[in-house]
């Protein structure tokens, strides 16, 4: 890991990881409110 790209890597990592998040909320919600 290059420490030079590391706060682009960890931008891309965010933004991945809040994608994957939404995308299981999304499932998980309508699921709880019924």
């Amino acid at each position: 890991m290059k420490t030079i790209d590391l706060p682009k890597l960890r931008n891309a990592e965010y933004l991945q990881y809040m994608k994957d998040f939404a995308g299981i909320i999304n499932l998980i919600i309508p699921q709880v409110c019924r």
